[in-house]
Order: structure tokens, then C-alpha cells, then sequence
């Protein structure tokens, strides 16, 4: 029988003997933890960078004019492009829970019941998402705090996170390929009912946001969500040097 390898660990002013299997062990299950912890930081960035970017886009009048003109919304609801703008942002301001109607009494557009009632649905997946990114975003500082202070291995949180979001970015391409089939399951996913199924020849709704629309937004929010993840990356990995660099001096 093999004699246990064991190492010196000093301890205070003693020394103990400590099992060379259990550090293995450990260092296995550490590691194990940092790539998780990367994963982590992968997701809670993604659903903050989602919500921040969600945000911008519903305040952007620039892309909503482009829809405008792009999808002849115009001449589909007979409607000024102006008018149908306020309706966007109406929208948004409903989903964000500022408003309390999804249209004013003086609107010259209108909404079925069933419309509203999806809107409601939107409006409690929108504000869910807004305490999961900051709550996230707490996660996420955590993380970077515990990585930067060496509590953990950055490299393999950085590396890790990197992997995970490279998956991601591949299905999101595979569900822009399919738009129409993810856009479905999405919404069977997400809603418990068939409110979301409009009709585009009377729902106002679909009609100045049909499926063209939201592939362009789809388009927006994946690239700014990939830019804002590459400079963050960046800029944790220019910390984390700048660390290390400060360290091997002290050493």
C-alpha cells in the first residue's frame, strides 16, 4: 500500500501535516466554483445589459422613425408618423409601469381588451426584469470585487464567463436565423395565455409592431448587449493586469 503524500503547512507557529489528496481536492473543487462563478457573471451581465439596453432603445425616436418609414406604417394605420411615435412611447412608458393607460382619451388611436390585457402581461415581465438586472448587478460586483482582491481566480472567471456568453451568441444567432419560430416559443414560454395572438388586420398594436419590427430591435439589443459585454470585459481584464503588475512588485 502506497504511503499518503503529504506536505507542510505552517500554521501559527507550528507546523501540521496536511494530505496532499485533500489539497488536490480542494484546488479541484475551487476551481469548479471559479468556472461557475463565471457563468454567473456571464448571465446577471447579460440580464443587465438587456434591461439597460431595453431602455435606451424604447427612448430611441430615431429607430422608432425608422420602423415608421421602413414597415409604411403610415399608410397602414393612416396615421401621422408623429402620432404613431407617441404610441410607441406610450408603450414603453406602460411597460415601465409610468404610465397607468396605454392611451389617453384624446388619442386618435385606440386598443382592444385584449390588447391592454397582453400589455399588462408585458408590463409584470418588465418590471420582473428590472429587480432580477439589479439585483444581478449586485451579484455581479460581488464577483468583481472577490476576483480583483484575489479571492478567486479572475483569469478563470473572465475565461469561463467569456465561454458562456460565446454559447449564448450562438443560439442568438441560430434564433435570429429562425426569428419567427423562437419569437413563438418565446412567447408560449413567457405568457400562460393566448392574449399575445393579435390580429394585424384590427390589433393597432401588431400593426405598428409587426414581426419586422422586432427582428430590428432583436438586431440593436444583441449588438449593443455584445459591445457593452466586450468593453466591460476589457476593461476588468486592463484592471486585473494593472493588479497583478502591482503585486509582482510588492513581491
Amino acid at each position: 500500500m502506497e504511503k499518503e503524500q503529504a506536505r507542510l503547512v505552517v500554521e501559527g507557529e507550528g507546523v501540521a501535516l496536511e494530505p496532499y489528496g485533500l489539497l488536490k481536492k480542494g484546488g479541484k473543487m475551487k476551481k469548479i466554483g471559479e468556472i461557475a462563478l463565471g457563468i454567473v457573471f456571464s448571465m446577471v451581465s447579460l440580464l443587465f445589459f438587456s434591461y439597460i439596453m431595453l431602455f435606451q432603445l424604447g427612448e430611441n425616436q430615431a429607430f422608432f422613425l425608422r420602423q415608421i418609414e421602413s414597415n409604411q406604417l403610415e399608410q397602414v394605420v393612416g396615421l401621422d408618423e408623429m402620432v404613431i411615435v407617441e404610441a410607441y412611447e406610450k408603450i414603453f412608458e406602460f411597460s415601465t409601469g409610468d404610465r397607468e393607460t396605454l392611451a389617453d382619451p384624446q388619442d386618435s388611436f385606440m386598443y382592444s381588451e385584449k390588447e391592454i390585457a397582453h400589455m399588462r402581461d408585458v408590463q409584470g415581465l418588465f418590471l420582473l426584469l428590472e429587480r432580477i438586472a439589479w439585483i444581478g448587478f449586485g451579484i455581479g460586483i460581488v464577483i468583481i470585487f472577490f476576483a480583483l482582491t484575489r479571492r478567486v481566480s479572475g483569469a478563470t472567471i473572465w475565461i469561463s464567463s467569456l465561454v458562456s456568453l460565446l454559447v449564448v451568441g450562438i443560439l442568438a444567432i441560430f434564433m435570429m436565423n429562425e426569428f419567427q419560430t423562437a419569437f413563438i416559443r418565446f412567447h408560449e414560454l413567457l405568457f400562460t395565455n393566448n392574449m399575445w395572438l393579435l390580429d394585424p388586420r384590427h390589433d393597432f398594436l401588431i400593426q405598428i409592431m409587426p414581426e419586422s419590427f422586432f427582428i430590428e430591435a432583436a438586431k440593436i439589443l444583441f449588438t449593443r448587449i455584445l459591445i457593452a459585454y466586450g468593453l466591460l470585459h476589457a476593461l476588468l481584464g486592463v484592471i486585473d493586469k494593472f493588479y497583478r503588475n502591482c503585486a509582482s512588485r510588492v513581491d
